[in-house]
């Protein structure tokens, strides 16, 4: 029996939580070897948060896993439905039908949205961004540190 890349893909998938098993779906090796890195970085639970962004009118949702290791925040498409049907294509044209990457704004507005109910004193900017297997992003961040507290001063009654 030849045991080849599809093999060891069903093999892998199966080991994968529900919530990662799409990411590994969308197809190909490079998408492979993303979501290696991103079981190490991320783990393979269930996300963080589930953020709605509006995206044409509608409410859309987004899921965010926060890094165990790093400052690092991945946000990927929360509708199964879009990102299995993504994978379907492209597994049916065996790669050729290879639709581009998502458009990243919605997805930094949940970025965004997750670090500032994170550390909301903190003020965090996201720093540098790339796509994960099409249906994502990943980006490092860095919150400053939040304000001082000032002790109020005792009044003295003259």
């Amino acid at each position: 029996m030849k045991v080849g890349p599809p093999t060891a893909l069903a093999a892998i998938l199966a080991g994968c939580a529900p919530s990662q098993q799409a990411l590994l779906s969308s197809g190909g090796a490079s998408d492979f070897k993303a979501l290696q890195w991103v079981s190490e970085e991320y783990g393979t639970g269930e996300p963080d948060a589930i953020i709605q962004v509006p995206v044409d009118g509608q409410d859309k949702p987004f899921k965010v896993f926060a890094s165990k290791k790093n400052p690092r925040v991945m946000v990927q498409n929360g509708l199964n439905s879009e990102i299995a049907g993504a994978a379907f294509t492209r597994g049916l044209t065996a790669g050729i039908a290879n639709s581009g990457l998502p458009d990243r704004q919605p997805y930094e507005t949940a970025a965004k949205t997750y670090l500032a109910g994170q550390h909301a004193a903190a003020q965090c900017r996201l720093t540098l961004f790339s796509p994960v297997a099409r249906i994502g992003y990943d980006w490092t961040y860095y919150c400053n540190p939040p304000p001082a507290k000032t002790s109020s001063q005792k009044r003295s009654k003259i």
